[in-house]
């Protein structure tokens, strides 16, 4: 999940670069349930039971939900990395470049957080395209 904001320029830059590179959309389609979760939006949600709502703070606000997400930690933009069952397994903060959001969205896209630590998986990431053809390093 994509949590940003509207006036988030880091957020905006993210959609322009990493996430409009045609393999990472591919593979994000494919591996993912993708969603853009705006953290200030004023609409009520309710997930696995629970109803989350946009709670009014200063001149803006934020969105149970994101604040949820977050562990109360409200960066923008984050990736939010959950299972089938929305049991969130990992929420990472920040811009993230194309090389790190491949090896973070396969990081987590093929399992290997199950089994791999992530200090270890960095060290063997190889770059592929989705054309099965090497790109190096």
């Amino acid at each position: 999940m994509d949590i940003y904001t509207d006036w988030c320029g880091w957020c905006k830059k993210l959609d322009k670069t990493t996430f409009a590179e045609e393999h990472i959309a591919k593979y994000i389609n494919s591996n993912y349930y993708a969603v853009k979760f705006n953290a200030e939006m004023e609409t009520s949600i309710t997930l696995k039971g629970q109803e989350y709502k946009f709670v009014k703070s200063g001149n803006r606000g934020y969105h149970e939900l994101a604040a949820q997400l977050l562990q109360g930690q409200m960066s923008y933009p984050s990736m939010v990395f959950m299972d089938e069952d929305f049991n969130i397994i990992q929420a990472i903060p920040g811009f993230q470049d194309i090389k790190t959001f491949e090896m973070i969205s396969t990081y987590f896209g093929s399992n290997s957080h199950r089994n791999t630590p992530w200090n270890k998986y960095m060290q063997t990431f190889e770059r592929y395209d989705f054309f099965n053809l090497p790109v190096g390093k």
